[in-house]
């Protein structure tokens, strides 16, 4: 009898609850139904620009160099643009000022290394777009070499210039 009693304590509560876990398990839903939803991105043209340093020119070296660095979208047509203080007889020409009527005349010439076929010749940069630095871009950072050279003869150059501390502010502008 202890055999039997035992029996039905612990093999029937479990047969039950095995056979209830079976009939949730197959349990079927009635009926379904389906919906969809659409995934869209629009993506526009964006540049940055952005200056290594400062350049610092001296009658014993009076080329200096900077490099920016460009970042677009891909495929959006860039163009960066200097501005500073301008000689009236040549736009090209730029000036550092101390102060007053004292200048030093210096030129700005560039290359985009990355976008410009190899071998081009740098470019004369001003407030023209003809002699601006252009390119594509890629999604990656891109880089314009920027030269400065001082003049070192002449009305407005290191050779005549009096004492005094000369700079002139560049704004690097990226059109796109």
């Amino acid at each position: 009898m202890k055999i039997i009693s035992f029996f039905r304590k612990s093999i029937i509560p479990f047969a039950l609850v095995q056979f209830l876990a079976s009939c949730a398990a197959t349990a079927s839903f009635a009926a379904t139904s389906t919906g969809s939803f659409t995934v869209t991105s629009t993506v526009g043209a964006a540049c940055s620009v952005s200056a290594d340093t400062g350049v610092t020119m001296t009658l014993a070296d009076p080329t200096g160099h900077n490099i920016l660095t460009v970042v677009c979208t891909n495929g959006s047509a860039w163009t960066v643009q200097f501005v500073g203080l301008h000689d009236a007889a040549d736009f090209f020409t730029h000036k550092m000022s101390a102060g007053g009527a004292n200048y030093i005349s210096y030129v700005l010439t560039g290359t985009a290394t990355a976008p410009i076929a190899f071998g081009e010749a740098p470019k004369r940069l001003g407030g023209n777009p003809t002699y601006n630095v252009s390119g594509t871009g890629t999604g990656a950072a891109q880089t314009v070499s920027i030269t400065s050279t001082a003049a070192t003869l002449g009305v407005d150059s290191f050779q005549y210039a009096p004492v005094g501390s000369y700079s002139d502010t560049i704004t690097v502008t990226i059109a796109f």
